[in-house]
């Protein structure tokens, strides 16, 4: 997995979406933030500035044009990457397809730890003189599902998290979108959802910048066992997320 980690030495004050961690899962919808730069956090997946699949035809891409930019409805999306990673008994699995569809999903059969991440995205090159004005809409929808059940080894600690966000970011590596769709903590329960989010907004786009507009998401689900000798668990466990339909909408506003 690339090291996209984005550091900044300004400091920016950010209202995340802040899940209660207990013995029942938190769901964060649609806590919005808005920022001008960002710093490393365990939360930062989706958030490199990855290479798109269609280099050439991006690199000659002009700015948003009067019709604007409809993905994936006029043009596949430039960007569908996916990572994965697991320990022990975990397994995982994700996908990402540039038609707007993707997964991730982790689950443990015993003691171990799994991730899985995706992300679905555009760019766009602001090649104009001057800067533009737009109007920005991601549709997603969107299914998720968390199976926590309580350990049979008394020593073992389970936690599962689903989180799901849009986020924008310009070729300087700053932040200027976040917004989480749902961040669901469970480690004893179950917890699932579905549904379709729209998250609109406007954005000035500086001329000889490139914009990345993208969905992530991730999944992970992760057993400990603070004594070696207390053998193996049969409580399954499993996180899993999945993007059905996914769409960016870039219009001028001038």
């Amino acid at each position: 997995m690339t090291d996209g980690r984005l550091r900044s030495p300004e400091q920016v004050q950010q209202v995340p979406a802040t899940p209660a961690r207990g013995r029942r899962a938190a769901i964060s919808m649609l806590a919005s933030v808005v920022l001008l730069a960002a710093g490393c956090s365990e939360g930062d997946f989706g958030e490199s500035l990855l290479e798109p699949r269609q280099t050439a035809a991006t690199a000659s891409a002009p700015s948003v044009p009067a019709g604007g930019v409809h993905v994936p409805a006029a043009a596949p999306l430039t960007v569908a990457d996916s990572s994965r990673f697991s320990t022990g008994d975990a397994t995982a699995e994700s996908a990402a397809q540039p038609s707007g569809a993707a997964h991730a999903s982790a689950s443990l059969a015993g003691i171990g730890d799994g991730w899985s991440e995706f992300t679905l995205g555009h760019v766009v090159a602001a090649g104009r003189a001057a800067a533009q004005d737009v109007g920005v809409t991601f549709t997603v929808d969107y299914d998720y599902e968390l199976q926590a059940p309580e350990s049979n080894v008394a020593a073992a600690r389970l936690t599962g998290q689903v989180t799901f966000k849009v986020v924008v970011l310009d070729s300087q590596r700053r932040i200027l979108r976040r917004q989480v769709i749902a961040d669901a903590i469970d480690d004893d329960g179950s917890v699932r959802n579905a549904g379709r989010e729209q998250i609109e907004f406007d954005l000035t786009l500086a001329p000889g910048r490139a914009y990345h507009f993208i969905i992530a998401g991730r999944t992970q689900m992760t057993r400990q066992v603070g004594n070696s000798d207390a053998g193996p668990t049969d409580a399954p466990a499993s996180a899993t997320l999945r993007v059905t339909s996914a769409s960016i909408d870039i219009v001028p506003r001038d």
